[in-house]
This record gives structure tokens, sequence and C-alpha cells, in this order.
């Protein structure tokens, strides 16, 4: 959940670290990570401070549009203690993404660039790029196996090509059944017509 937390956090501190500024872009970033945080400490009992306790009782109704509701049985102090676990928490939180964010400081702007050339990105792209690879290498190292797989030496290429060019005896022997077929058909019709003429005169 921290970690999630963090990462929720990494849109802010990117714009604090590459810009020195603060915009309302991560408004609902900010929303659902303190959400989070209040839930482990309330619900999930995870706070150092106040220890393995469920605070406030959850309401039995709940109104559409509206988050689950909580009963507040607890005093002043104890919310002025959720308060501030909450924001150490949200603190901790935030100075792990910011030492992530500057230790990979070129990372991060070579993913941005990426981003303004290609518009998306996918998941084996952004790895590479966190791997230390560019994007040129991986693009060439995806045409490179996709040209092994389209080519003769393959496996499928070898198939084909015993299927187009099958020489062998039992092959030749097939074709030429296969030609005496309808020599034998022929025949057939031919004794039928005769026959049936043959009939036609007896008659």
């Amino acid at each position: 959940l921290l970690d999630r937390v963090s990462t929720l956090l990494a849109g802010r501190v990117a714009e604090q670290v590459v810009l020195n500024e603060i915009s309302t872009g991560a408004q609902n970033d900010l929303e659902r990570a303190t959400s989070i945080v209040r839930q482990m400490i309330m619900e999930y009992g995870m706070s150092e401070e106040l220890g393995p306790i469920t605070l406030g009782k959850k309401q039995g109704q709940v109104f559409l549009g509206r988050d689950l509701a909580r009963d507040r049985d607890f005093s002043e102090e104890i919310a002025k203690a959720i308060d501030k676990e909450i924001r150490n928490i949200i603190d901790r939180c935030y100075r792990k993404a910011e030492e992530t964010i500057r230790n990979n400081r070129d990372k991060l702007e070579q993913i941005a660039n990426a981003l303004l050339e290609k518009e998306t990105m996918d998941a084996a792209e952004i790895e590479a790029i966190m791997e230390g690879k560019s994007l040129e290498d991986l693009q060439e190292t995806e045409e490179k196996t996709s040209a092994e797989k389209d080519s003769p030496e393959s496996g499928a290429g070898n198939q084909n090509k015993n299927e187009q060019a099958d020489d062998s005896p039992s092959a030749e022997k097939n074709k030429k059944e296969d030609k005496q077929v309808p020599e034998k058909k022929i025949r057939i019709s031919f004794q039928s017509k005769g026959t049936d003429d043959q009939n036609k005169g007896d008659s």
C-alpha cells in the first residue's frame, strides 16, 4: 500500500523536481493517496503510533455518489493523532517518490521525450528504458526477432518448403493414383453407356 501511495504522489513530485512548480493536475492522485493512508490507519490498524485498532464505525447506509461514511467514536485527541499520522505517512511516501525520481532523472526525461514523439508507450518499452536501453535498441531487437520468425530457414519456412517440394516415392505414388482414379471412372461411365445402348437395341 505504501508503494501505491508513493506512485500516486510521483506525478506531483515530478512537477516539483523537473519544473519547480506545482499544478492542479495531481489533485485526484493526492485525494486517492490520502484516502488509502486514512484507511490504513482507521480500518486496517496499520499505524505505528495508534496501534492495531479500528477507529470509527461504518454507517449502515451509503448514498449514491458518496463514499462509505464513518461515525466518529473517538476523542478529539485521537482525531489529532490520526491527522498527524496521515501527514507523517504521506510525507514519508513523498520523500521516497522524490528520491526515486531524482535517482532516475535521466530515465524520466527519456520517457518524457519518447511520449512526446510516440504519444503512447507499452510496458516493454518502459522496461527497456529502465534497464538502460534505448528505444532504438528495443526496436532493432523486435525487428530482428520478427525477421527470424519469417525467414525461410525457420521451422515454419522449412515445413512450407517441404510441403511445396515433396518428391518422395510415396508422394509420386499418390500422384499416380490420383491421376488413375478419373480414368477408371471414365471407363465405367462408357461401359454403362454401352450397356444401356445395347439394352435399348435388344428391346
